[in-house]
């Protein structure tokens, strides 16, 4: 008798943020390049012309730097076509302009800054977020505990051995219960092994190649292990910033590799785009298969992406600072 394969779900989630443009919206957000858009609204036009729908991660502390009405207009663009939105958080818009992530506050200044910003998504949105990412994945786990004082039902911000992420727990790609919160983690793979020492990138549509992205999801769906998978964007992926702030190009190939990622995830019958909101009626239903596998991280050893994402790395800090 064969084994049942275990459903996976898919989610592609938007950090959407606009800061360090000389035009924070219109360029970082809705991605204005001559007369045309290449935002957040050619990412839900792609993920609509393929019948799925994503979650957008907003700033809301960009509010108090940009306005209540800029990013509401935002939020109002996402939900009426049908899309996600959860909050995201990148405190030095309305704290202290000298510390970037939140687990350089004490808890009971992380607590004033989350109620503060889920407070101003309720007045821009019309409901409560479900679920919460912290600015650079900068939370530790006294974020978790203020998350779950605010009754979050899920928390999208530990990043295995990033150092901006200071949550602790033995996780790598399983999501786990911290009290009455669900800790989905950013999904990664090893994408590289020298001897002993690992490096693990996470699903970034701006980093990893098609290949690259069909190998690591077909290790997934042979595992039969995995139930989630956390697919990364930013509202500026489509286009890169020049030194004047600036969109200096559009990355179409990009375009046209992402449609491709989602034409791949749907091609295979037990895989489901979802929403968080999706993911949250599942776990209200009380569906606990969805919890109960074992951890799996998928392998790839690319020494020549690597190296050309080093070299990029390096010409942009000696180039573009």
């Amino acid at each position: 008798m064969t084994r049942e394969k275990q459903k996976i779900y898919i989610l592609i989630t938007v950090d959407t943020e606009a800061h360090w443009w000389k035009y924070p919206i219109e360029e970082g957000i809705l991605g204005k390049f001559k007369e045309s858009y290449y935002g957040i609204g050619k990412i839900m036009d792609i993920c609509e012309e393929l019948e799925v729908k994503a979650t957008f991660f907003v700033d809301i502390a960009e509010a108090w730097d940009w306005g209540d009405k800029k990013i509401g207009k935002i939020c109002k663009k996402i939900s009426q076509r049908g899309h996600d939105i959860q909050l995201h958080i990148h405190p030095f818009h309305m704290a202290d302009p000298s510390r970037n992530l939140l687990w350089q506050y004490s808890i009971k200044e992380q607590y004033n800054i989350i109620r503060k910003c889920k407070n101003k998504f309720c007045e821009l949105c019309g409901k409560p977020p479900l679920a919460f990412r912290a600015g650079s994945y900068g939370a530790n786990n006294q974020t978790l505990d203020v998350l779950n004082d605010l009754n979050f039902k899920m928390d999208f911000s530990f990043f295995h051995k990033r150092s901006n992420c200071r949550i602790k727990n033995d996780k790598i790609n399983q999501p786990w219960t911290y009290k009455n919160l669900i800790e989905i983690p950013v999904t990664v793979y090893q994408s590289l092994k020298i001897l002993e020492w690992k490096r693990y990138d996470k699903i970034d549509i701006n980093s990893i190649t098609y290949n690259e992205f069909r190998s690591i999801f077909k290790q997934f769906t042979l595992s039969n292990t995995s139930s989630i998978i956390v697919f990364f964007m930013h509202s500026f992926s489509f286009f890169q910033k020049g030194q004047n702030k600036k969109i200096s190009y559009i990355r179409k190939s990009c375009m046209k590799k992402f449609k491709k990622i989602l034409e791949e995830i749907l091609s295979y019958k037990n895989t489901q785009i979802i929403t968080v909101s999706d993911l949250n009626e599942i776990f209200e239903k009380k569906n606990k298969k969805i919890m109960e596998y074992k951890e799996f991280i998928p392998s790839i050893n690319a020494i020549i992406p690597n190296i050309i994402r080093f070299s990029k790395i390096i010409f942009n800090r000696i180039f573009r600072n």
